[in-house]
């Protein structure tokens, strides 16, 4: 697995994009069940904090890409078109460049 791990592009960190506000935009949540890095208890408590369109639990490991790709890809799948009726056009949409958000553990 570590042989197909590679760097993150920095573009999509610092490039500015459309969003409508974060509180109108549908999340889902993905529990990774066999992840022994953030116990599945403490995933539930941080997702505890949200409001998430959908969740989904995934016999997977702290990295479900490698361990559960298929798996991992299909629930993506579903959750990329929890709110497709609701896009907004591009030109109607706030500008705002995109900011990293601090990691609460």
């Amino acid at each position: 697995a570590t042989a197909r791990l590679c760097s993150d592009p920095l573009l999509p960190l610092i490039q500015r994009h459309t969003v409508r506000h974060p509180l109108l935009v549908p999340k889902g949540f993905i529990e990774s069940t066999r992840d022994r890095t953030i116990s599945v208890e403490h995933q539930r408590a941080m997702a505890s904090r949200c409001r998430f369109t959908m969740r989904a639990s995934l016999a997977a490991d702290h990295s479900p890409f490698l361990s559960a790709p298929g798996e991992l890809a299909e629930h993506l799948h579903v959750m990329a078109r929890l709110d497709e009726s609701n896009v907004e056009p591009t030109d109607q949409a706030e500008q705002v460049p995109h900011k990293r958000l601090p990691t609460v553990i």
